[in-house]
């Protein structure tokens, strides 16, 4: 079958990709999407369920949901210059790690400055 799929896939002479490497990858980019989606669709009722009033959740949802954009601003500059000074794949690897940890402590939150806190781990590890 890999016979099959190397004949499809490349034209002779070509070097295969990596295919673990490939897969990390792909991995990374999925859940690095999640991170930054899939909080929109829980965010008030999240909000809501840190007792915070009715009149209060948009914008106490809203100081969630920019806390990663703001922290990824801050943390850009810094991923480009460790990947200047140790190399693509090792930021990589780093940067993935990070995000893996700081979305694990986000799902075991229980209040919302916990919440801030990790959302904004998860900013500087993008």
């Amino acid at each position: 079958m890999s016979y099959i799929l190397q004949k499809i896939f490349y034209i002779n002479g070509a070097a295969p990709l990596p295919i673990g490497i490939c897969l990390i990858v792909f991995f990374l980019n999925l859940f690095n999407g999640m991170a930054m989606s899939n909080l929109s669709s829980y965010l008030p009722q999240l909000v809501k369920g840190f007792n915070v009033s009715e009149v209060n959740a948009g914008k106490y949802a809203g100081v969630v949901s920019s806390s990663l954009s703001v922290s990824r601003i801050g943390s850009s500059i810094i991923w480009g210059y460790l990947c200047d000074k140790f190399g693509r794949k090792n930021s990589l690897l780093w940067s993935g790690s990070g995000l893996a940890v700081a979305t694990l402590l986000f799902g075991f939150t229980i209040s919302y400055i916990w919440t801030v806190v990790t959302r904004s781990f998860q900013g500087l590890f993008m």
